[in-house]
């Protein structure tokens, strides 16, 4: 019935239009101001006229989806904690809107809560919050849909932005976050309600089902996340490996588990069907019962998953030529394509922000668009002049279906390339082999065992327990599999990161198109050679000899400061706090190591002996090559030379002058890079009192740029040594709340303040010209909805 009224001739031009408008326009809300909704009103308002007069069904999806997604925005942000009240407490009314996480020492959940008091504050309106708790006891512990009341210190939507890393603030903007909470203990905490029965505490129940029954700690975060795509408990390394080894969409519920459990499904359904008795028979179609069925077993499964993009995409799909099958009508590929991602787009307007849309649409449009499945089951294998020997024939087959398996992988890995690349910045090259064996491990053993668990978790209601053993020889082919995934993830070339630029991401899948389309040889091959220079030609240009590039990171409480020279490298501290574990290395620094364009690291620099620090160093050198090591005091138990940052010892990088200065050992290493007023100074931890032995020892302080002490703290940056810094520019690495009188005293020296928090990280370069103001590496109009530009000075 869907698509009764529409001709084959009319939807294959209509449809892919209007479906292409829809992405153009959700990419052009997201791209814009939200706030400027009555001014983009009157530019929209006259593309649909435009659209009505000529009969444009594109310019009218443009219009159409722009205003939808703009209002979702305009919405969203006018929830938003403002900046202006960030740490303010407020007692709040909150539901668990999600599955509680352990996160380092506390949980980690997403509520809805309503704002109680102060009650002259609050406005009504529900805040969607992610929440963090401090331990709790068993009774004080919270459950997902439970209703209860906290005390809460609010803070605004400010996270890191770092080249490289993961924009978490566009996360946030895409999940709707309204703030961020910290549960403080108080007296009113209390429970209000008990969850109530319902979809999330059905996933609940399942995860602690789960988690009752295997013992191994990775095994059971696994089958959680295949059973109800709770994938919190996944740890950084098992995210390593997935993402190294490329089988991050095996991990994550995604069409194909949905495809193929629906696919089981209608099977199932007919099997049924021909069981059932004669007169039920007559009064149900076969077809129609076991799409029917199997489509409901496979929202069922999507919607107990969480329903990301990749499954609505398929949900849609299916639905759509389930539809065109029960009503006898053929519907083209790109048509379907196109009918998917208006419906994704209209239940989930934020969806271009998620990398499984452009992964999932991107892949089946490989698949249907360039027909390369027909291509591989039509070459890939010549067939033999001569039949084989009915005892031979199964190892033609399965020889065969590897040798296509394996040019279709390779054929798709190769079409993803530029969308990986854009989104990731690397190219899994171990996933071309890894998928041959992992794609069946999962599909065909992990994921069945997995849902057959679910489908017999509520037998151990009546005493009998048959999801446990399922599970267990999941947890056990898990094990056999996870010590030879762990090896190709190590491999050397496992992940490939090219330095590429906008230019090459923005043309190469033209460039894709032609080598895969059959075409002459000529211009395939001239196609792969141009797709292939800028491999060749780096985007990142080091610095010429005498200058250096300096990168403060954007760290909040820790301290990463990059300094690259034209052929050599620094890494001033690790950007690594109390409790990290070693997090802020992978989460921060290597990323931004890698999109700056470094393959290695030719020093790297401890600036004060914690805990974390150490921590931090042994995660970057097992998973970076990182050369000579410098720390502020001697460190006998490492398991590799360590040198001390020695007062007054100086070297050169390439025309750059590197020199330590003393400030103590208790505050750590102090650097000071180039010469003149041209100079940078990097203070590190130092306090008053190391300032004042800086003063005391008559070194050359002056500089052009300086990196603020201990985060802005009051307890540094005193007015001598600020005068005698004279820094034109003071840079301070901190999480926003760095103290006004510090500020003051920098401007009252007369440097100009910037700040990491309001501005990401900041580059500077350093030569024998004047020093120009550092710029921020996201000071661009794309980045608005997310965080306000750098303030200009």
């Amino acid at each position: 019935m869907i698509l009764r009224g529409i001709s084959a001739t009319h939807s294959s031009s209509l449809t892919p239009a209007c479906g292409f408008g829809c992405v153009a326009g959700a990419l052009i809300a997201l791209s814009c101001d939200p706030r400027l909704v009555s001014l983009l009103l009157v530019i929209l308002i006259g593309l649909v006229c435009v659209g009505c007069w000529r009969r444009s069904a594109s310019a009218l999806a443009i219009a159409i989806m722009t205003l939808w997604v703009l209002w979702v925005a305009h919405r969203d942000l006018s929830r938003r904690w403002p900046q202006q009240r960030d740490g303010e407490r407020i007692v709040a009314q909150c539901r668990v809107d999600s599955l509680p996480q352990v996160s380092g020492n506390g949980l980690s959940l997403e509520a809805e809560c309503q704002q109680l008091r102060p009650a002259d504050s609050a406005d009504g309106r529900s805040l969607h919050l992610q929440l963090r708790l401090p331990p709790q006891p068993p009774a004080l512990q919270p459950r997902a849909g439970e209703v209860w009341q906290w005390l809460l210190e609010m803070h605004a939507l400010v996270a890191p932005l770092n080249p490289g890393a993961v924009d978490v603030e566009r996360q946030w903007y895409r999940e709707q976050v309204h703030g961020l909470a910290r549960q403080k203990s108080s007296g009113f905490t209390r429970r209000l309600t008990a969850a109530s029965p319902g979809l999330l505490q059905l996933r609940a129940a399942v995860a602690q089902a789960i988690a009752d029954r295997v013992d191994d700690r990775d095994a059971r975060a696994l089958i959680a996340a295949l059973a109800v795509g709770a994938t919190g408990d996944l740890t950084r390394d098992q995210w390593r490996v997935f993402s190294a080894t490329g089988i991050t969409h095996l991990i994550a519920i995604s069409g194909m588990h949905v495809t193929a459990f629906a696919m089981v499904a209608i099977a199932v359904a007919r099997r049924v069907w021909r069981r059932a008795p004669f007169a039920l028979r007559q009064r149900l179609d076969r077809e129609r019962f076991a799409l029917t069925l199997g489509l409901a077993c496979a929202i069922a499964y999507a919607a107990i998953a969480g329903m990301s993009v990749p499954t609505q995409r398929t949900l849609v799909m299916l639905l759509i030529a389930a539809a065109a099958r029960l009503t006898s009508r053929r519907i083209a590929p790109l048509t379907l394509l196109s009918l998917a991602a208006m419906a994704v787009l209209l239940l989930d307007p934020y969806a271009p922000l998620a990398a499984g849309f452009w992964l999932s649409f991107v892949a089946v449009g490989v698949l249907m668009g360039l027909g390369i499945a027909p291509l591989v089951e039509a070459q890939a294998v010549p067939g033999p002049r001569e039949p084989p020997a009915p005892r031979m024939a199964w190892l033609h087959s399965v020889r065969a279906q590897l040798l296509a398996g394996s040019r279709l992988q390779w054929l798709i890995t190769f079409a993803m390339m530029p969308c990986t690349l854009a989104l990731f910045g690397s190219v899994p090259l171990a996933g071309l082999l890894v998928n041959l064996l992992a794609i069946p491990l999962f599909s065909l053993a992990l994921v069945p065992l997995t849902l057959a668990g679910m489908a017999l978790l509520p037998a151990s209601a009546s005493g009998i327990e048959l999801a446990a053993p399922l599970w267990r020889i999941a947890e056990r082919l898990w094990l056999i599999a996870a010590p030879w995934l762990q090896r190709a993830a190590d491999w050397p070339g496992a992940q490939w990161h090219p330095d590429v630029g906008l230019c090459w991401l923005l043309v190469s899948p033209l460039l894709v198109l032609i080598v895969l389309l059959q075409i002459p040889l000529r211009l395939r091959s001239a196609a792969l050679a141009i797709l292939a220079l800028p491999v060749f030609w780096a985007a990142q240009r080091p610095p010429a000899v005498g200058e250096a590039q300096v990168t403060v990171l954007d760290a909040g409480l820790g301290t990463s400061i990059v300094v690259r020279t034209a052929s050599h490298a620094l890494l001033f501290d690790t950007a690594d706090v109390h409790g990290g574990e070693g997090a802020a290395v992978n989460r921060l620094v290597i990323p931004a190591l890698r999109a700056l364009g470094l393959t290695q690291v030719d020093r790297l620099v401890i600036s004060g002996m914690s805990a974390s620090r150490i921590i931090g160093a042994a995660t970057l050198t097992s998973s970076f090559p990182v050369g000579d090591l410098r720390a502020a005091t001697r460190w006998p138990s490492a398991d590799r030379p360590v040198g001390v940052c020695a007062p007054a010892e100086h070297w050169q990088w390439d025309g750059v002058d590197f020199v330590w200065l003393d400030g103590g050992m208790q505050a750590g290493c102090v650097l000071r890079i180039g010469g003149g007023a041209g100079a940078a100074l990097l203070s590190g931890n130092i306090d008053a009192a190391a300032e004042a032995r800086l003063l005391n020892s008559g070194a050359a302080l002056r500089s052009a740029v300086v990196v603020v002490p201990r985060h802005g703290s009051a307890m540094a940056s005193s007015a001598a040594f600020a005068g005698a810094v004279g820094a034109r520019w003071a840079i301070v690495i901190n999480d926003g709340r760095a103290t006004p009188a510090v500020a003051g005293r920098w401007r009252a020296a007369g440097a100009q303040w910037l700040s990491t928090h309001d501005c990401g990280a900041l580059q500077f370069s350093l030569s024998a010209q004047p020093v120009t103001a550092p710029q921020a590496l996201f000071d661009g109009p794309w980045h608005w909805p997310w965080r306000a530009r750098c303030p200009r000075q």
